[in-house]
């Protein structure tokens, strides 16, 4: 079951404005966002719903250039927080790039799978690698929209020069620049240094750090700079050294006006904790509430129009402003027709119904 994108348009609105002011100024200024909520309210549908929303923008995914995929849009989905670019044909270049990843619990993952800087760089290598294999195909094609408009930029600032600076020397190129920095020759997980097992996570960390910062730099340095919107998700579980890298990257992009939106996501006790000088604490916060029931009130109608308003109340008291749990609850009713007045979904809740709800449903 997939929820709509409720009642949290004011913190998407303060995102498209951040994003807005780092495309729109002359010089960019690099944007840092501390998202902060428990778990289950909200954060991490928020960032993708700001992703669809720049995927249906005609300036940042036009129809002609399709790079991104709709995303998010399955149960599974959900979950992620890159879209899944499996089986999606980009029609001409990125016009921003969204790189994401996610931190788990040090204390439930070993090292491989606790770096989460690890997926930013496959991320990269994956850009590079679709932006180099379809870059023919993109440029015979850019090159006839570039044939058609031309005579069209006489009565406007955009000049055939300039459209053909943009699309092939600012953006197409920066992928074999990419692709030298990340080579699988030099991949890190698969050709370990030697050393004792501290020195060697310590080497294996500082590379790929080393490696992300120069990758950043690589794409910054074209005469187009691609916007990108870096996505840090549960960051609370950041550790020292990657918390050090994401300060490193906002004082080099705030030096150089690299147009790069950082945010993280954060519960609220941990965020208050961070050191003084993390990168987070000198930028904008959104703090997000638990839903007010009037949210969630019209969705469980929705989904089971012949519960009472009663028992509407009932079910909605039982999530606590919690999304997550919300979700949970309506899957676990649409799967207990047992519990409905003649085993209907239809119908009101039984009194056995009642009884499940009150019993099971107690935290």
């Amino acid at each position: 079951m997939i929820l709509p994108f409720l009642g949290r348009n004011a913190p998407l609105e303060e995102l498209i404005g951040c994003f807005g002011r780092l495309t729109q100024a002359e010089t960019p200024r690099t944007q840092v966002v501390s998202i902060i909520a428990p778990s289950g309210i909200g954060k991490s549908r928020l960032m993708q719903e700001f992703y669809n929303r720049l995927t249906v923008d005609s300036d940042w995914d036009p129809a002609s250039f399709n790079y991104w995929p709709d995303a998010f849009q399955t149960p599974a989905q959900q979950l992620h927080v890159t879209p899944d670019m499996r089986g999606h044909v980009p029609r001409g270049p990125a016009r921003f790039l969204w790189l994401a990843t996610r931190w788990h619990n040090p204390t439930h993952h070993n090292q491989l799978e606790r770096d989460a800087l690890v997926p930013l760089r496959d991320q990269l290598v994956m850009h590079a690698a679709i932006w180099k294999n379809f870059e023919s195909r993109w440029s015979k094609s850019l090159r006839n929209i570039v044939n058609e408009i031309a005579p069209k930029s006489v009565a406007s600032d955009l000049t055939f020069e300039a459209i053909s600076t943009y699309l092939f020397e600012g953006v197409i190129p920066f992928s074999g620049i990419l692709l030298e920095f990340f080579k699988p020759a030099v991949d890190p997980w698969t050709n370990k240094p030697t050393g004792s097992p501290r020195e060697v996570e310590h080497r294996i960390s500082a590379d790929l750090r080393v490696a992300l910062l120069d990758a950043f730099r690589s794409v910054q340095a074209q005469k187009v700079k691609v916007p990108i919107i870096l996505w840090l998700d549960d960051a609370h579980w950041m550790d020292n050294s990657d918390r050090l890298f994401v300060r490193d990257l906002q004082t080099l992009a705030a030096a150089a006006h690299w147009p790069i939106l950082i945010v993280g996501t954060f519960w609220p006790e941990q965020w208050a904790a961070l050191p003084a000088d993390a990168a987070f604490r000198r930028g904008a916060v959104l703090e997000l509430n638990p839903f007010a029931a009037d949210v969630f009130t019209p969705v469980v109608a929705e989904h089971f129009p012949g519960l009472s308003a009663e028992n509407v109340e009932r079910v909605v008291s039982k999530c606590h402003g919690n999304v997550l749990r919300l979700q949970e609850r309506l899957t676990l009713l649409r799967s207990e027709p047992m519990y409905f007045v003649g085993q209907s979904l239809l119908n009101d809740l039984s009194a056995a119904g009642i009884r499940n709800i009150e019993q099971r449903w107690r935290d």
